[in-house]
């Protein structure tokens, strides 16, 4: 009997372990886990994943990636300034009708 309980408390306490490292597998800041059958392949965020002919898998090269990353914020970039450009407009009409307001509070009290 002693037996059995030895060997379900070892059976036990050697599955922790096993348990605790599945769970606190993360990925690296910057990087994700893409889990592709039974594999998980940790890669930057963002990498595109091809799948051919053949059950055959393709991750996005590392020249691929930076060039596709690069051309992303490049346009990310385009439009933050065109919308900085819409926002010092808006800025500029308000500072104009804050300009004509107390324009017209000051002609209001001297009158």
């Amino acid at each position: 009997m002693k037996i059995i309980k030895a060997i379900v408390l070892a059976v036990v306490l050697f599955s922790i372990p096993l348990n605790l490292r599945a769970e606190e597998e993360q990925a690296p800041p910057g990087m994700e886990i893409i889990k592709i059958g039974n594999v998980n392949y940790i890669v930057p965020e963002g990498t595109k994943v091809r799948k051919q002919e053949g059950g055959i898998i393709k991750l996005e090269g590392r020249l691929e990636y930076v060039a596709r990353r690069f051309s992303e914020m490049e346009e990310k970039i385009a439009q933050i300034e065109k919308e900085n450009e819409t926002l010092k407009e808006k800025l500029k009409n308000i500072e104009e009708s804050i300009s004509k307001e107390k324009k017209t509070d000051k002609t209001d009290k001297d009158g």
